[in-house]
């Protein structure tokens, strides 16, 4: 009965140090346990860098700072190449989190992409309906983003 006991006893002792040596099945990181409701609509990664200018063309906001009520984000094209420059019809905007850019998802996904023709030497506004976005806009940092260009601009409580 002694050896019995003890054998037991062995065993025991034997699966209880495997299974606290065993590797923790995928637990979400730390960072993943605190997303805010805001962070979770924003899940397409952007790229981390965006010029405002190439080539001799530059994209900026018309204001440096909206409030979160804002209706139109103004987006200006200017053009100082000697060539023309094409873009789409469409401005889509991206949210800074925790130094990682996202991209702010819209109602439509699908977009028709006919071209704009920016001359030389001009500038041009296009327009981004906030309405258009599938995304309360919050204070933070954003960027508007055309044809690869970002043009920074912070959004303030109003």
């Amino acid at each position: 009965m002694k050896k019995y006991l003890q054998g037991t006893l062995g065993i025991l002792v034997f699966l209880l140090l495997l299974t606290g040596c065993q590797k923790a099945e995928s637990q979400p990181a730390l960072e993943e346990s605190f997303i805010t409701e805001d962070q979770s609509l924003l899940s397409d990664k952007a790229p981390l860098e965006r010029p405002t200018s190439e080539k001799g063309v530059m994209i900026k906001t018309e204001k440096s700072e909206y409030p979160t009520t804002v209706e139109n984000i103004k987006i200006v094209i200017t053009n100082d190449s000697t060539q023309e420059y094409s873009t789409g019809l469409d401005v889509f905007l991206e949210k800074k989190v925790e130094d990682r850019w996202f991209r702010v998802p819209m109602k439509e996904e699908f977009f028709t992409e006919p071209a704009i023709v920016h001359d030389p030497g001009t500038s041009t506004k296009m327009t981004l309906n906030v309405e258009d976005l599938n995304y309360d806009l919050t204070p933070g940092e954003y960027r508007a983003t055309l044809s690869g260009l970002g043009a920074p601009f912070t959004i303030i409580n109003y």
